[in-house]
């Protein structure tokens, strides 16, 4: 999911990351009604985001990472000074030994959108 902000208003809008855009489901999902399945491919995802800046120009913590499964409700936190590439991947490493990313939703923060992050994402 790509989704953007201001002060004139948020937006989102979703990336189907599948070569045919679709997961498949199974017998029971396929006699869900479509807003249960909607709300099934959000529940899927795992959510990364960044909330800052913290402190000042000195301050070692100026932003705060955090990645949440929407499945399990965990969140995962990482703090840093930088908005950068090293952090997102630090983060996702951290949790990738026990947690399985398949759906990302995300800002479009240039660190997340480097080609580095996709390769380690994609695994």
């Amino acid at each position: 999911m790509y989704t953007d902000a201001s002060l004139e208003g948020i937006g989102a809008i979703l990336k189907q990351t599948k070569p045919n855009g679709r997961e498949k489901l199974n017998e029971a999902q396929k006699k869900k009604k479509t807003i249960y399945l909607e709300c099934l491919a959000i529940k899927e995802a795992t959510l990364l985001d960044t909330i800052g800046s913290f402190g000042g120009s000195r301050s070692t913590i100026r932003y705060l990472h955090l990645l949440v499964d929407h499945f399990t409700r965990y969140a995962f936190i990482l703090t840093s000074k930088t908005q950068t590439v090293g952090d997102f991947v630090k983060l996702v490493m951290n949790i990738s030994e026990t947690k399985r990313i398949d759906k990302l939703l995300t800002d479009e923060y240039p660190g997340i959108n480097s080609k580095e992050f996709k390769k380690i994402i994609k695994g």
